[in-house]
């Protein structure tokens, strides 16, 4: 016999996002989450006070970087969206094998996605820095700082998509 508020697929509310109480549950998801946020926003803040020692030049070539870095990023919160609301209707229908090849395959689009965004990225940095604008003694610092962020960003997709699913 069932006990009253358990899910007859306990197996698959193990984190309790069926059968908790709401306020618990948003709580439980909401609170890891901000802190990452302030976390990214922390390390932006650190980043741009080291950058803004090194001058008032690699402080200018880093905040024309933010757009770009923006629209990548955007790719990733793209898809982790799309994968949690997917996820969670999948898990809410009790269909976990179906949910956990869903995720498997929304991370690795993910990476794949953002794979490709850099690489076109890397292959671009000049004219397209030159595109939004930064002065020809800015592109030298701009590609210094993108080719190492565009190398590393699809090892930053896993954990930000994961985080979503």
């Amino acid at each position: 016999m069932l006990e009253k508020n358990k899910p007859e697929n306990h197996a698959t509310d193990k984190h309790g996002l069926l059968s908790a109480p709401i306020p618990e549950t948003l709580r439980k998801m909401t609170v890891p989450m901000t802190m990452g946020m302030i976390a990214i926003l922390m390390f932006n803040l650190v980043d741009t006070f080291f950058i803004s020692l090194l001058g008032t030049h690699a402080l200018a070539a880093i905040s024309y970087t933010f757009p770009v870095t923006s629209a990548v990023n955007c790719i990733t919160m793209g898809i982790g969206m799309g994968l949690s609301t997917n996820i969670g209707r999948l898990l809410g229908q009790g269909h976990a094998p179906q949910a956990a090849r869903f995720t498997t395959h929304g991370l690795l689009l993910a990476v794949l996605l953002v794979a490709i965004a850099s690489s076109i990225g890397f292959a671009t940095i000049a004219p397209l820095f030159r595109f939004l604008g930064a002065a020809d003694d800015l592109i030298p610092l701009i590609e210094q700082y993108m080719q190492v962020w565009y190398l590393t960003i699809p090892l930053l997709v896993i954990p930000m998509a994961g985080n979503s699913a």
